[in-house]
């Protein structure tokens, strides 16, 4: 027969003035610890209900008067765990009523002093045995106080207690809340109206424990504030019948105090001996423990060689599951049109997670599985171009620089690792990827077989390219330059020593500079300036555009030297400004060399420019239409 819910035992309209929880009281009625919950009104046929919930249920069902009887057997420890479970054992717990179960707890502890008036039974049990600080409930590992009836953390010690043998050597320095000292009062107090301890200490320091006794600084200030009070009032008798109250307070607490000292000392004492132990049943003990660990290990032998020779086959029957599941992902992507040099993700973890596992590799787990896959395919193509192109780049270039190695100029000046170039070769060298060629090779998705076919078919004509491209650009920049324009005077005036380069290649041998090209010496002179030329029609014959534009020099463009035209303006400036210095065939070599520091005497207030600026300023500012002022001079 199914047992019908207990709908009966509730009474709604019926107002009743006693607690909910009646635990000392009618010990005989068969009340049940049901917890208020709209969960007990379900009835037998929940499904909801799990192992678990029906042996609490089973709990909360017991009688009152069985809890009792079993909560006879606990300890105050327990009882203080058990109030903690929930909020409905807690409150049943909490309350007046359960005096008795607490009570019958502290009995069972053999030689624990009775509660102390001041404080109940629950409380008592928690400065007992519950490490959590009264005042602020942090972690409070020493014990509680017999006297102060605290149990105090570290920094509830440092900032509420003060110590009394330094108050009454100087009474205006106290601690206060904040680690500081503050004036307290300017007259004394008595100290036999406040609790003192001398077993709680604030510190560890080795002085803590010679100083001392300690007493709670807010109960200084209440005593104090009362002393005040009765003295502003002038009622000496009411002061001094204060007074001897406070004091027997007091030297109760104290005396009441002892049991519990006396009892705090021994279960202290207890424990280092528990702790300490017997040195020689120690020591037997760890003979006996180490002759059992040595059989154990020696008879272990045969079972763990046998175990890793299981974990061995089974490792390896993992492994042929992995490999036979990679395989037939990478065969399913192959099919699907995806290239398997995007799936080498040994250094993927996503790949490792999705692919190299022992599951079998059904529909269901295809379909889940691809998109996951196309996501990790595509990142790593991607990465893979990218490395692919910047290494193919790389072999590119070097061979490039292999090929053209005759063909790069180097200024000489004593140490190979100052390179000034003399032609505009390393520029087309720094940036071979705008070549169409260049372009085709990297930018397709070849393999390395493919790739390094079609690059030795394009070899031959990249070659004759690069040989003759210096050579082209340097002749359309003559082009432009007058005809009637000679060699430059690389040496200087005065010097002995002679201007030597020499070229990109393993012998570095050290050549005059007039074995130089034609066309390259004559786009190194001083007076031969270009401009970037302009992208719209007809801008270029503007004066005052061409006047505000950088100069450069052969081969210091910061560009392709197609992009550059020769100036007419800024040459015809150079030529004057030569000419002044005594040096109409001058470089742009010495120039720059000799490091000349020229001043423009139309503007006094600019510092001295080198061969560049001062061209650039006098283009600016000194020349309009070609016509130069006579008042410009350098």
């Amino acid at each position: 027969m199914a047992r019908q819910p207990r709908t009966t035992a509730r009474r709604p309209k019926r107002k009743s003035d006693k607690p909910k929880l009646q635990i000392s009281r009618n010990w005989r009625k068969k009340t049940r610890l049901l917890s208020p919950s709209p969960e007990s009104d379900q009835g037998p046929e929940s499904d909801s209900t799990t192992g678990s919930n029906l042996g609490f249920q089973g709990f909360m069902s017991l009688p009152v008067d069985v809890f009792v009887n079993i909560a006879s057997y606990f300890q105050p420890q327990d009882v203080l765990t058990l109030s903690r479970v929930n909020s409905f054992l807690r409150q049943m717990l909490m309350s007046r009523d359960s005096e008795p179960i607490w009570r019958s707890a502290r009995l069972n502890l053999v030689g624990l002093p009775p509660c102390p008036k001041e404080i109940p039974e629950p409380t008592y049990a928690a400065l007992l045995f519950s490490k959590i600080c009264t005042l602020c409930g942090r972690r409070a590992l020493q014990r509680m106080d017999p006297i102060l009836l605290e149990r105090l953390c570290g920094n509830c010690k440092k900032t509420r207690l003060m110590d009394v043998a330094q108050h009454e050597v100087d009474i205006s320095l106290v601690l206060t809340s904040t680690s500081m000292l503050m004036d307290v009062a300017q007259h004394e107090v008595d100290i036999s109206l406040v609790l003192t301890s001398t077993t709680i200490l604030p510190g560890y320091s080795v002085d803590w424990s010679e100083r001392g006794p300690w007493c709670f600084y807010d109960d200084v200030q209440a005593a104090k504030t009362k002393l005040e009070e009765l003295e502003i009032a002038g009622d000496e008798v009411a002061k001094q019948l204060w007074i001897k109250r406070r004091q027997e307070i007091v030297k109760t607490r104290v005396q009441n105090s002892e049991p519990l000292k006396a009892w705090l000392q021994q279960k202290t004492k207890l424990e280092e001996l528990e702790i300490a132990g017997d040195e020689v049943a120690k020591q037997l003990w760890i003979k006996r423990r180490q002759e059992i660990v040595k059989t154990r290990e020696q008879n272990s032998e045969p079972l763990k060689a046998w175990l890793q020779h299981l974990e061995m086959e089974r490792e390896a029957e993992l492994d042929r599951r992995r490999m036979a599941r990679e395989t037939e992902i990478k065969t399913r992507l192959q099919q699907l049109g995806h290239n398997e040099r995007d799936m080498d993700f040994q250094h993927s973890s996503d790949w490792y997670y999705l692919v190299h596992n022992a599951s079998p590799l059904t529909d269901k787990a295809w379909r889940e599985l691809l998109p996951k896959l196309l996501k990790v395919i595509k990142s790593n193509r991607k990465e893979r171009i990218e490395l692919e192109q910047e290494e193919r780049n790389v072999e590119i270039s070097e061979w490039a620089w292999d090929v053209c190695g005759s063909k790069v100029f180097y200024l000489w000046q004593g140490d190979y690792s100052e390179r000034q170039h003399l032609n505009a070769t390393g520029i087309l060298l720094d940036d071979l990827e705008r070549l169409q060629e260049v372009k085709l090779l990297l930018n397709e998705d070849w393999s390395d077989a493919e790739f390094e076919k079609n690059f030795e078919s394009q070899k031959p004509k990249l070659e004759d390219f690069l040989i003759n491209w210096v050579d082209d650009q340097e002749a359309r920049l003559i082009s432009m330059m007058p005809r009637e324009v000679c060699l430059p005077e690389f040496n200087c005036q005065g010097s002995k020593s002679v201007t030597t380069f020499i070229t990109y290649d393993d012998s570095y041998t050290q050549m005059p500079i007039s074995a130089l090209p034609t066309n390259t010496q004559k786009l190194l002179r001083a007076d031969a300036v270009f401009t970037r030329a302009s992208t719209e029609p007809g801008h270029e014959t503007e004066n005052n555009d061409r006047r505000t534009k950088a100069c450069y020099f052969y081969p210091h463009f910061d560009g392709q030297p197609d992009a550059f035209t020769f100036s007419d303006l800024a040459s015809e400036i150079a030529k004057n400004l030569l000419a002044c210095l005594g040096r109409p065939n001058a470089s742009y070599l010495e120039m720059e060399s000799l490091g000349y520091a020229l001043d423009c005497g139309m503007c006094p207030e600019i510092q001295p420019m080198g061969w560049k600026d001062i061209i650039e300023h006098c283009l600016k500012e000194h020349w309009t239409d070609g016509v130069r002022e006579d008042n410009c001079v350098t």
